[in-house]
């Protein structure tokens, strides 16, 4: 792997997904999330198992090439300090790219994000 680019990435991902599922999470069963167009995600207790047992955080150190982290601003899913806590973790050259006005779909800013990402790869893949 020659660079990388981590865009809107939740470090506590139980945390994280628990509040997404929020009165549909449900450990020892079946979690059930409706989104609002209607989209049905369910997941079994063994995804809450398999992500207690990898420590992002920790994994993220034993990286030794380019990160780029892109986070949306306006992230009303995975909040902004997920992303700062990659950052400090990572090892450089690493760079972190905060879009103001976006949030966690890129409804409106998406050609930025795209745009960062493709600039990234460029300076570390041409």
């Amino acid at each position: 792997v020659q660079c990388l680019v981590l865009v809107g990435v939740p470090a506590h991902m139980e945390d994280v997904y628990r509040k997404i599922f929020a009165t549909g999470y449900n450990p020892t069963g079946i979690s059930i999330r409706v989104h609002s167009n209607g989209r049905v995600t369910k997941l079994r207790p063994q995804f809450w198992e398999d992500i207690k047992q990898h420590d992002l955080l920790l994994a993220i150190r034993s990286i030794h090439c380019p990160i780029l982290f892109v986070h949306a601003g306006n992230d009303e899913k995975v909040p902004l300090a997920e992303m700062e806590a990659y950052f400090i973790q990572a090892n450089p050259p690493k760079e972190k790219i905060v879009i103001a006005g976006a949030d966690h779909g890129w409804k409106t800013k998406r050609e930025e994000m795209f745009n960062a990402t493709v600039h990234w790869c460029k300076k570390y893949l041409v």
